[in-house]
């Protein structure tokens, strides 16, 4: 992946974390991993914990568990709403 600056980056990032994620739970370290591998270069582990986590404070990820141990937590994308019965 060509370096890329700024805003722009946070975006990318953003996209291959959002692709990454499903409506079920998995763990942050797969995530990355995944979306390390996506990169090319096995790297950015602190960038796309970063993002992570900025995606969860925007609502665009649930969590669970401590963010900062990438073993032991887990995200997930929103799960869709569904008709609630009365």
């Amino acid at each position: 992946m060509p370096p890329i600056e700024g805003w722009a980056m946070d975006d990318t990032w953003d996209a291959m974390i959002l692709s990454a994620a499903s409506e079920r739970w998995q763990k942050v370290a797969r995530i990355i991993a995944v979306v390390s591998e996506r990169a090319g270069n096995g790297k950015h582990f602190e960038a796309i914990t970063a993002r992570i986590r900025a995606l969860v404070d925007d609502g665009k990820l649930e969590a669970k568990g401590d963010l900062s141990r990438r073993r032991y937590s887990e995200v997930r994308r929103p799960q869709s709403s569904s008709v609630e019965s009365t």
